[in-house]
């Protein structure tokens, strides 16, 4: 059975939806939940940068030691992380497969380090992407006279 269309309305109030049915109201939290959760996901990346930047520079390889982590985002599956590293000095010509392979080697041992410093149940599993270091401001632009 269905309620005829003039009986009922719907109304966006605050941070939820309301129905009203004959002067009945039912609300649906909707938005305040999802920023609550967007807000905590922005605070994970930004420990999870600070402790990866930590743990990076006391690596025994000497390839990971000279990069630096530029961003941390969240990728699309639950507890999974992308970071985003770089290398620290603008003439480092390394190969992208060399400097993934040697992250590669030592996930485990960054991950851990993630999870002493986080407070989450589980340590989100951690993917690397490799990105060239911007140019200097002074490199760039034409030379002057």
């Amino acid at each position: 059975m269905s309620l005829p269309e003039s009986t009922f309305s719907i109304s966006g109030r605050g941070s939820g939806v309301f129905l009203a049915i004959h002067g009945i109201y039912m609300a649906k939290r909707t938005s305040r939940n999802d920023g609550q959760a967007a807000i905590k996901t922005l605070q994970l990346c930004r420990q999870v940068q600070r402790a990866l930047q930590q743990e990076l520079a006391c690596c025994p390889d000497e390839i990971v030691q000279s990069l630096l982590v530029v961003g941390v985002e969240p990728s699309p599956g639950p507890g999974q992380l992308m970071v985003t590293v770089s290398p620290m000095l603008p003439d480092d010509e390394r190969p992208v497969v060399e400097v993934l392979a040697a992250l590669g080697r030592f996930t485990g041992l960054l991950r851990t380090a993630v999870a002493h410093s986080v407070s989450r149940r589980k340590a989100p599993q951690l993917f690397f992407q490799v990105s060239p270091l911007p140019p200097s401001p002074s490199s760039s632009g034409p030379p002057s006279p």
